[in-house]
């Protein structure tokens, strides 16, 4: 089985689960861990290693809200471990992808495309309708 573990600043992560299993229904192997009052990173990566010790022989992709944040920088360390997987840049697309994945795909394979998929959601809408409008189409038919 693989474990998808979400971990952010703030109540990103729980948030962000709950949003995912709001489309894609519950899930099983999505985990969430959320720095959050006095919990600090190595608390966060405390927490990841329990989840992770449930099952030493799951794969894991561990997602983070923040390139170069506290809890980036703290999960790192977990990629020595060559089941561990770490992504930044949390966001509702790039979690979906990665949650509605084939379980027998390639790890790599699969964080490329969703990755790519992800960065296609990243748009400025109000420019996008301006250019639309320009050209003569329409956003909405």
């Amino acid at each position: 089985m693989r474990k998808i573990i979400l971990a952010s600043h703030g109540e990103l992560a729980n948030g962000m689960k709950m949003s995912v299993e709001m489309i894609a229904g519950e899930q099983d192997n999505l985990y969430a861990v959320s720095m959050c009052g006095t919990m600090g990173p190595q608390d966060v990566l405390q927490k990841v290693k329990e989840i992770l010790a449930e099952d030493e022989t799951c794969q894991a992709i561990l997602i983070t809200d923040l390139s170069g944040g506290s809890v980036n920088t703290a999960l790192s360390e977990l990629l020595r471990e060559e089941r561990c997987s770490l992504v930044s840049g949390m966001n509702i697309m790039l979690v979906l992808d990665i949650v509605m994945s084939d379980e027998s795909s390639n790890i790599d394979e699969i964080l490329e495309s969703a990755l790519r998929d992800a960065k296609k959601t990243i748009l400025n809408v109000g420019e996008m309708l301006n250019s639309q409008e320009e050209e003569g189409e329409m956003f909405y038919d």
